[in-house]
């Protein structure tokens, strides 16, 4: 029997209380937004919800809304996508570039999170320039308020030359953004100094080679009996 098979045998055997609780997360946002939010507040509602409830719910917002030329619904995909497997990591950031190419104006996320993702996808893909690109706009988002963003900015530049790591590090301590997070900067500093004298260079782990599993094929089938 092929995994393909397993999984729709598995739809027989899910229970009942998660089909249920999908079918409520639908009647509540058919109530609660419009048509055009539709899938971005499907994605919102369900931003806490985990296991096999999360993995059906993303595969209806995928499946239902993955052709649409909406922008927000280009951006539900896309969130739909960041909240799976590695296996996907590809296509979530295919779609969050489409959004950014004509983004919406979005009641429910705010860009500050939704460049974070974007952010962190980059980064777990090893595309370092973006990444940077992306905390730079979070930077943007607060005007500086979040400080923690620069902190994230300089890990990156770690993994590309620790050498411009210091000279980002050694600008912002004499910035005034220094007094803000001076502890926070210290630490990471130290840490800094801590790699170069070891002649820390980043290594990527070895890819693995991926695939979908069992449980997401599973998910796969249950969804096509809510489109």
């Amino acid at each position: 029997m092929t995994q393909s098979e397993d999984a729709k045998n598995l739809t027989m055997e899910i229970d009942q209380s998660v089909l249920q609780f999908v079918l409520d997360k639908l009647k509540c946002v058919d109530y609660k937004y419009s048509k055009e939010y539709q899938a971005i507040g499907l994605a919102f509602e369900t931003e806490a919800t985990t296991s096999m409830e999360r993995r059906i719910i993303n595969q209806i917002i995928i499946q239902k809304y993955g052709e649409s030329d909406k922008s927000l619904d280009i951006l539900a995909v896309a969130i739909a996508y960041s909240r799976q497997a590695a296996f996907y990591r590809k296509l979530a950031i295919k779609y969050f570039e489409k959004y950014w190419s004509v983004p919406a104006n979005n009641p429910l996320y705010s860009e500050w999170h939704l460049h974070l993702v974007t952010a962190n996808l980059y980064e777990n893909e090893y595309m370092f320039d973006q990444a940077l690109n992306e905390t730079k706009l979070r930077i943007k988002c607060t005007k500086g308020t979040n400080l923690s963003d620069y902190i994230s900015y300089g890990d990156i530049l770690i993994k590309i030359d620790v050498k411009r790591a210091k000279i980002y590090y050694d600008t912002l301590m004499k910035s005034s953004v220094y007094n803000e997070c001076k502890y926070a900067v210290d630490i990471a500093y130290k840490k800094l100094l801590e790699k170069i004298e070891n002649n820390y260079v980043y290594k990527p782990r070895k890819t693995k080679s991926l695939s979908i599993s069992l449980e997401e094929k599973t998910a796969i089938e249950v969804a096509k009996q809510f489109i």
